[in-house]
């Protein structure tokens, strides 16, 4: 499916609510929601995907170590997480050695 109209028309918040349905019915749907407004190269995309994935699925400091081992393992991740209360998490991939030989 795919919506098209003009900016701040309620796009998102139309899939946002559909998501709240669907989740009312199946409780392990987990959705991962991304705005890719300002995204201008693969590499972003790719590094923006799996820190939101990553982020999604988990919601403790070792079960998002984990998924990002599992998620990332044929990148070369550099991970950086925030010793405060609120975990921020960020995530950068390098992805060159990967192009050279994709799998």
């Amino acid at each position: 499916m795919i919506i098209i109209s003009p900016r701040r028309w309620g796009k998102s918040s139309l899939v946002k609510k559909a998501a709240e349905e669907a989740g009312k019915k199946k409780s392990n749907l987990v959705f991962c929601f991304l705005d890719l407004y300002n995204t201008r190269s693969e590499e972003e995309f790719y590094r923006y995907l799996a820190q939101e994935v990553i982020k999604a699925t988990s919601s403790k400091w070792e079960e998002r170590l984990s998924f990002t081992r599992k998620f990332i393992s044929r990148f070369i991740p550099s991970v950086t997480y925030s010793p405060e209360p609120n975990n921020e998490f960020s995530l950068s991939l390098n992805y060159k050695e990967l192009m050279k030989s994709p799998g």
